[in-house]
């Protein structure tokens, strides 16, 4: 099984971004805004990740947008440049089936679509 591959890019002064690497049926999803280019064949989307009802809880809790940004390849290979809208360094993690991980809000960049995004709160022990 051939999945998008995801390759980070470092600029000078401390900016960085993400280039990803498509094949011809292979979709990712990515923050809104993220999109600095992409090839000819690459399609641009939108989606409600995780359906409607999680992405209200991630605007209403989080502040994040109700819609996340989807790329797919269609009529073949393609690339697309992401980058974060705060600089910084990026770093690619990589999660298997069952992993979970928590993120600070604005940490996400982009996944393939097997990724899944929800909102969640750390109360405070005090």
């Amino acid at each position: 099984l051939k999945m998008p591959t995801f390759v980070v890019t470092r600029y000078g002064g401390g900016a960085a971004g993400v280039r990803v690497t498509l094949q011809r049926g292979d979709r990712i999803k990515a923050e809104p805004d993220s999109l600095v280019t992409m090839s000819e064949h690459v399609e641009l989307g939108a989606s409600l990740d995780g359906g409607l009802i999680a992405g209200l809880l991630r605007t209403l809790f989080a502040g994040e947008s109700l819609f996340v940004q989807t790329l797919q390849a269609t009529h073949g290979e393609g690339d697309a440049l992401l980058c974060p809208q705060d600089v910084g360094d990026v770093e690619l993690i990589t999660l298997t089936p069952g992993d979970s991980l928590l993120l600070q809000k604005g940490a996400f960049l982009a996944s393939d679509m097997s990724v899944d995004v929800g909102t969640g709160a750390q109360l405070s022990a005090s």
